[in-house]
């Protein structure tokens, strides 16, 4: 039954704004009652403090944020995702939000400087990503889901860059990676798996 009184479930990237703007304008004031942030791979935690400007970064570069406003507004209370969503939980916000964990942040966390070199030409023969690193990465998603993210997302759209041009971590993932990070959305209580594409990287 159609009606105009329905809930709004938006596809946005308020991770960010979100932090210094409560009312996610102009979301809200447009009839929006539930919004997911954490999409595109794209969030900010995990985050260990010395890759803190790379998520920066990555946020300036996918969602259009400037990094300096980041920078500025956002009070880094957290590293650990439970420590992320025990920041949000304090907080009030004009509508009902759902987090995804995102594979940028995922691969941050496990693999510090080395998160994106497997993304890059030649990467995946050059920087595979170790069974450890998968190990451990599915092991983050699994402490996520049963700290209260709804899922995870990853990216393969070709324009999704950092602001040096190359592919955001996870971009290139291979299968195996991809399966332990489902194994962890498993026993972490089970969650959605987002995969946003433009099918240009879906084959490599």
């Amino acid at each position: 039954m159609h009606s105009k009184y329905v809930s709004r479930l938006a596809h946005t990237h308020f991770d960010a704004q979100m932090l210094w703007d409560p009312y996610f304008s102009p979301s809200t004031s447009n009839g929006v009652t539930t919004l997911v942030i954490g999409n595109c791979a794209v969030g900010l935690a995990p985050c260990p403090k010395d890759m803190r400007d790379y998520l920066i970064d990555v946020c300036d570069a996918v969602e259009n944020f400037p990094a300096l406003s980041i920078k500025d507004a956002v009070d880094w209370e957290w590293e650990t995702f439970p420590e992320y969503m025990a920041a949000l939980d304090k907080r009030s916000f004009a509508c009902d939000v759902g987090v995804l964990v995102g594979h940028t942040a995922v691969r941050t966390w496990v693999m510090g400087p080395r998160a994106n070199l497997s993304d890059r030409p030649g990467g995946s023969i050059k920087n595979p990503v170790a069974s450890e690193d998968m190990d451990k990465m599915s092991k983050v998603v699994e402490e996520a889901i049963a700290a209260g993210a709804i899922g995870f997302s990853s990216s393969r759209v070709g324009m999704h860059r950092d602001t040096r041009g190359v592919l955001i971590p996870g971009s290139l993932a291979s299968h195996e990676e991809l399966e332990a990070v489902a194994n962890g959305i498993v026993r972490g209580g089970g969650g959605v798996f987002e995969l946003a594409t433009d099918w240009s990287l879906l084959m490599m």
